[in-house]
């Protein structure tokens, strides 16, 4: 069972053998969870197998975790010494790049609260303090979740009026960068699009609430007053950290999983967003209650899309069934779903964007990524052949996203069409 990502003219192979796939797995759970591989038959390797093993840990954006994952491994067994002085680069810019992801969060967190505003951070930074090193988790974009759309659409003309150029997006959201920084404002915490539901989520919302994390000054934030927020002009001070509003342990963990969902059933799903759903399963365990999680998952038509991701992630990211959040297998939804990943990698954006290769540094072939730039994003051919490949991928998917969650693929593919349709610049 082999995987790749494409050849071109003048880049390498880079077709993952069922050898390297077990050592690219066995190196991502050893980074998430901090113990050694049991299995290391497979080693040592060759330079072309780490390779393409990096290779694929780029495109899967777990980079820094399978590093760690490098560390328990005898010295014999580690990659030759050039790559891993490129791999080390490359976990180097993972941790500035979180480092000013931090800082961006805390300063626009702290300006939203300045104007009123009371969003919630959603996913990403949040979810990266649940891990045993934080910084070592690629970060994305900013999502934050605002309590209406009229406070989402507030939200974003505070941003313009600050010299953002905003953009709706096919779903409502609405997308912007700050300092560089990709940022998007949605006005729905879970992704979860039938209208059935609607009253049944906020009931959700209402019942279980939000909670409050601190993202520390040790991830970043250098200064920060002494009141525990950063200045918006970045002056620094002595606090501790900002606090930050972040979905309920319950809602969190069915925010993550249906956001994965909808990702397995769109454009393709990634390793690093399923690690997340692991680290919060194993990080909030004690605060999960089993019977009403499997009555949630339920209610809203995921529960046998829950047993495939509970099946994948004890079986190729190494999580404890014990901490799941219920019992669930379905191992033959699991090695389709891990078919699914290794194919695609990031959400699906690697086919459009490309990874550069280990090797020579050259970018693989693609277009653009999740985030092209709303200088583009929204008009010419370029529009179209993006909605092509939306509907193309939703295709793709849908005989395994029929069969594990049909109710909700039915659901998601209309809201998609409908997005699609209707969408203008």
């Amino acid at each position: 069972m082999n995987y790749a990502a494409g050849t071109a003219a003048g880049l390498p192979d880079m077709t993952l053998s069922d050898n390297e796939i077990k050592v690219f797995l066995s190196l991502l759970e050893a980074g998430l969870w901090g113990r050694a591989p049991e299995d290391l038959t497979p080693f040592p390797l060759g330079r072309e197998s780490w390779d393409r093993i990096l290779y694929m840990s780029m495109r899967q954006t777990v980079t820094g975790i399978v590093y760690d994952g490098l560390h328990s491994l005898p010295d014999s067994f580690l990659p030759p010494v050039d790559l891993l002085v490129k791999w080390t680069a490359e976990v180097d810019s993972i941790e500035r790049k979180n480092v000013g992801m931090n800082r961006v969060l805390a300063e626009l967190y702290t300006l939203f609260r300045q104007h009123g505003f009371s969003p919630v951070l959603q996913k990403g930074q949040g979810v990266a303090l649940m891990y045993s090193r934080p910084l070592m988790r690629e970060c994305g974009d900013i999502d934050f979740c605002f309590s209406t759309g009229e406070e989402l659409r507030e939200a974003a003309l505070l941003m313009e009026s600050l010299g953002c150029r905003t953009e709706t997006l096919p779903d409502r959201s609405v997308f912007y960068r700050w300092k560089g920084v990709a940022v998007e404002h949605h006005d729905r915490l879970f992704d979860l699009h039938s209208p059935l539901m609607r009253k049944y989520i906020r009931s959700l919302i209402d019942e279980y609430g939000f909670s409050e994390v601190t993202l520390p000054a040790g991830q970043g934030l250098s200064g920060c007053s002494s009141a525990g927020s950063p200045s918006v002009d970045g002056e620094a001070g002595d606090g501790d950290g900002v606090i930050l509003t972040v979905p309920s342990p319950m809602l969190n963990l069915l925010m993550l999983n249906s956001h994965v969902l909808k990702h397995a059933v769109g454009l393709g799903i990634g390793m690093r967003q399923i690690c997340d759903m692991a680290v919060a399963c194993a990080r909030l365990h004690g605060s999960i209650d089993p019977g009403e999680m499997l009555r949630m998952e339920r209610r809203t038509g995921i529960a046998g899309w829950s047993r495939a991701l509970y099946s994948f992630m004890v079986h190729y990211t190494g999580l404890d069934p014990e901490l799941l959040p219920h019992a669930g297998e379905d191992r033959r939804s699991a090695a389709a779903l891990l078919e699914m990943v290794l194919k695609g990698g990031n959400f699906g954006h690697v086919r459009r964007r490309g990874v550069p290769s280990p090797r020579t540094g050259q970018r693989r072939p693609g277009t653009a990524g999740k985030h092209p730039g709303t200088t583009s994003h929204g008009t010419g051919r370029g529009l179209w052949r993006r909605k092509l490949e939306t509907m193309s991928s939703f295709i793709a998917h849908s005989s395994f996203s029929m069969k594990v969650a049909p109710a909700e693929t039915f659901w998601t593919f209309t809201a998609l069409a409908a997005g699609q349709i209707l969408h203008r610049r």
